[in-house]
């Protein structure tokens, strides 16, 4: 079927791809996945329609139903969101109060029970007992093995199930908790999940619904909620995805400090693989954009404003404190890749890049990545770093660095003292302790890069 003229299948809705041109209303197929047959059946019995021979209507692969049709103007994926079906209808969908009476009336004669059965108790009495209840057979398929069976009791709605395999029965009673707007369900949960209190103890993970403080943002993404914050607000709004904004970031947070499988992702925010990657390797693009701004060269004056107590004793100029490192890659396909990834002092395939911080730690420097195999010194000209040095400013580096002295021409560049005749000197064992007691900032920055898992 043409795009163009496809329509929501709502009745008395007349929203269709032609006539909303332009306007920011969604178009959403029914849930065909094979674990989304429940999520199906409720849009299929909230819309309501039947056919011209008044046969129950079932919706096509090319069915829609429009966003103008949800609380919020687009579906929701959480199962306990109002927006998980659809609940907003035309005036025509409104039904009689006695036509609810006499849908509870069919209701109460199939489940075959009395209203004064299931009416609420004084605190204190014993639950009464439904005995000789015929519960209708909920599949065909499962006729003597499954039934289940719902009924109301007190003000909420309880589905009573029974499992018979060969000689045992298994029965369970789940009580569906409802919100404030509508018939959705919050949560279904068997009646043994409440606690000493009375209150219903929800298991599960709900995206970021699901994290009560900073220590479980921190554990889960590595960042702050002040950061994530920020994140979300230079993003882009997504209008066509199945997850929400702020769990699209924590997606791809979870996915860069944890390293999880998209699998797993998927089971987590109840999207399918393919969605999850595709959300992380997007949101990956944009993100590295609009950040890429964040690592800039601040000016001498910033440096000297902000510059800690320990660098101002010896080393008043420091500019910047210099270091490469390397991260663990897979092993390439081809082999001339593979000559310049592989790192001999690591003994593995690498990638490796150039890091520079001021001396109050903020990243101030970041080269591309390099292959393992090249050297720190090729790294630091290749990047064009002596081109942003200024006369005068003293860069702290490791023994890995003497090959840059000629290329940073006006500014000076401090090692530790290499070892002649086997040991050091008293002078230069004073020297090496100064430098790697304020030359370790880099290497917490590293450390703290690294701590991310993908």
């Amino acid at each position: 079927m043409p795009k163009s003229t496809m329509m929501c299948c709502v009745v008395g809705c007349s929203n269709s791809y032609r006539n909303t041109e332009g306007k920011s209303i969604i178009f959403y197929s029914f849930p065909w996945r094979p674990y989304e047959i429940e999520r199906r059946e409720e849009w299929i019995s909230n819309i309501r329609r039947t056919n011209e021979d008044g046969t129950p209507w079932q919706p096509t692969k090319n069915s829609r139903v429009c966003s103008e049709n949800f609380i919020d103007k687009k579906k929701h994926e959480h199962p306990g969101h109002p927006d998980y079906v659809p609940t907003v209808f035309p005036v025509c969908y409104r039904k009689r109060k006695a036509d609810c009476t006499e849908r509870f009336q069919r209701l109460l004669k199939r489940s075959k029970l009395n209203i004064e059965e299931v009416c609420p108790l004084d605190a204190g009495e014993d639950l009464p007992q439904i005995e000789n209840v015929e519960f209708p057979v909920a599949d065909k398929r499962f006729e003597d093995k499954c039934i289940q069976a719902s009924y109301a009791y007190k003000s909420e709605k309880f589905v009573f199930s029974m499992e018979r395999f060969e000689d045992s029965v298994a029965t369970q009673a789940d009580i569906c908790f409802h919100s404030g707007t509508g018939n959705i369900p919050i949560a279904t949960r068997d009646a043994s999940t409440f606690t000493e209190g009375g209150e219903l103890k929800i298991e599960g993970f709900c995206g970021l619904k699901s994290i009560a403080n900073e220590k479980q943002l921190i554990s889960l993404c590595g960042v702050t909620f002040l950061i994530f914050n920020t994140l979300l607000k230079t993003m882009n709004k997504a209008t066509r995805q199945n997850i929400s904004d702020e769990n699209r970031l924590l997606l791809f947070l979870m996915k860069l400090k944890l390293g999880l499988s998209y699998s797993a992702l998927g089971v987590l925010f109840q999207v399918h693989p393919s969605t999850a990657a595709s959300v992380f390797k997007l949101l990956t693009k944009e993100l590295a954009q609009k950040t890429k701004k964040l690592i800039f060269w601040p000016s001498r004056f910033t440096v000297d404003a902000t510059m800690p107590t320990a660098f101002k004793v010896h080393y008043p100029a420091t500019r910047v404190i210099l270091d490469c490192t390397e991260i663990k890659c897979e092993q390439p396909f081809k082999i001339d890749h593979r000559n310049l990834l592989y790192s001999n002092y690591k003994g593995c395939y690498t990638v490796k890049f150039l890091i520079g911080i001021s001396p109050n730690g903020f990243i101030s420097f970041l080269s591309k990545c390099y292959g393992g195999r090249a050297t720190d010194t090729f790294i630091t000209i290749d990047s064009e770093f002596p081109k942003v040095l200024e006369p005068g400013d003293i860069v702290l580096a490791d023994k890995g660095f003497p090959g840059i002295q000629t290329a940073i021409n006006n500014s000076i560049i401090v090692t530790p003292p290499f070892v002649h005749g086997g040991s050091l000197t008293i002078e230069e064992v004073e020297i090496s302790y100064n430098i790697a007691s304020i030359r370790i900032h880099v290497e917490r920055c590293i450390q703290r890069i690294k701590i991310f898992k993908f």
